[in-house]
């Protein structure tokens, strides 16, 4: 019973975090021409890990989970 809980609970993290990377992936564009600094950060901070600026250009380690997307994004539009 107790691994049956465990499946359950795996399961609804992975559709919370699926839903946030959806989320995410269909309001990104719009959340960085149209928000604050804050907000943007935010952003950049569910896009990855390890966020550096070396000599003015912006360089993210991806989610894992945005690996996909990034992926087949031609075949997605």
């Amino acid at each position: 019973m107790e691994n049956l809980r465990e499946t359950e609970s795996c399961a609804e993290n992975w559709l919370e975090i699926t839903e946030k990377i959806f989320n995410f992936a269909t309001s990104a564009r719009k959340a960085f021409t149209e928000v604050d600094i804050q907000t943007k950060k935010e952003k950049l901070i569910t896009l990855g890990q390890r966020i550096t600026i070396r000599d003015g250009v912006l360089s993210i380690e991806p989610n894992e989970l945005l690996v996909p997307i990034a992926n087949d994004y031609p075949e997605l539009e």
